[in-house]
């Protein structure tokens, strides 16, 4: 029964409720147009306010990770920030003020019912968490911004990445720490940096400009140096099918000088034209040992028959005019054992009649026996 009884008194109410509100309409719409115009004003007050650089760094705070700036909002800051008290008091007070001046002018409506509304519209609304949610868009616009404006600072992480790249796949160290500055400048004002923001523009320049010489250094230096051991490469395979063991110990010590240390640390210090000039005095040396197998390749027998001499003696035997006897006779032997027609390693009797030639030469030159 009493159940029954509350319920039609509900109904009662609810319907009471609905005739003042409809009664109240032109009172309640006036009302409501001044609540919301005063609340949206007031959040764009706020909003605009976050233009502020003393606002924004009481809310944004930077970082440096992995290679590159981070900005990161203070969330304790932003719950302050976004404390809708007076931005709610401000509205239902400018609100109540029209409600009361709209009742006066038009003498209908129930101000006790349009003021509940007002109360129930500012909860319903949930202040908070859109005054949250409008902050936070407008910081990432804020953020994307200042990522414009240190636009630089981008490409020179991708110069970074780049150098680091070519160093590790070359093989030859270096220093390609050209974000160090930036990230030493920004740890050190996490805070401040807002107000640092030209002069830590002015750092990203100097350190992107260091990073575009030595990129496009680099890369002319890696790739000279392909080039020069391609060559390498291609004259080491003539070398060998020449069979000169001269030759070939001539390629070893080049190998050597083209992968050693003193090329590396002229790399790491950056003297560019002394590791050009030295590639190309390498180069020099390569061509020369190429040259001097392509000749031994070309050769046959009537060519040594008619154009023997001394140094194509030397050559064809793979050693120095400066070997003496015992030595030529050793290096001979050697020869034969690898190239006579009755071996078992390669039987290139046109290779031995070569060897033979130069062997009998220096025989009649020095009298062998």
């Amino acid at each position: 029964m009493w159940y029954l009884i509350g319920f039609v008194v509900v109904i009662v109410l609810a319907l009471w409720f609905v005739a003042a509100a409809v009664s109240s309409l032109p009172i309640l719409l006036i009302s409501v147009a001044v609540l919301f115009g005063t609340f949206f004003s007031l959040l764009q007050l706020k909003l605009g306010r976050l233009k502020s650089k003393s606002v924004l760094m009481r809310v944004l705070i930077a970082d440096f990770e992995m290679d590159s700036i981070k900005w990161q909002i203070k969330e304790h800051e932003l719950n302050n920030y976004s404390d809708p008290s007076l931005l709610v008091g401000a509205s239902l007070l400018f609100g109540g003020i029209a409600l009361v001046v709209a009742a006066w002018f038009i003498r209908t409506g129930n101000i006790i019912v349009v003021g509940l509304i007002l109360v129930g519209t500012i909860i319903l609304i949930k202040p908070r968490f859109l005054i949250e949610r409008a902050v936070k868009n407008n910081i990432s616009r804020t953020i994307g911004n200042l990522d414009k404006e240190l636009r630089g600072f981008h490409r020179l992480s991708e110069l970074d990445a780049r150098i680091r790249h070519l160093s590790s796949t070359w093989g030859f160290p270096f220093p390609y720490e050209h974000v160090a500055p930036i990230r030493g400048y920004v740890r050190d004002r996490p805070v401040g940096l807002l107000d640092n923001l030209t002069e830590l523009n002015s750092i990203i320049q100097i350190s992107l400009k260091s990073a575009e010489e030595d990129n496009e250094n680099l890369k002319k230096a890696h790739n000279h140096f392909i080039a020069i051991k391609t060559y390498y490469v291609i004259t080491s395979a003539q070398v060998t099918r020449s069979g000169s063991i001269y030759l070939i110990k001539e390629m070893e010590l080049i190998n050597k000088r083209l992968e050693s240390d003193k090329l590396k640390i002229m790399i790491q210090n950056r003297e560019w034209n002394a590791f050009i000039m030295n590639l190309d005095i390498l180069k020099i040396d390569i061509k020369k040992v190429n040259e001097l197998a392509q000749r031994y390749q070309e050769s046959d027998g009537s060519w040594e028959e008619r154009e023997i001499n001394e140094d194509s003696a030397f050559r064809i035997l793979g050693i120095p005019s400066s070997t003496n006897n015992e030595q030529i006779k050793v290096v001979y032997k050697r020869l034969a054992l690898i190239y006579h027609p009755d071996s078992g390693i390669v039987k290139d009797e046109s290779r031995m009649k070569k060897i033979n030639i130069a062997f009998e030469f220096i025989q009649k030159q020095r009298g062998l026996s």
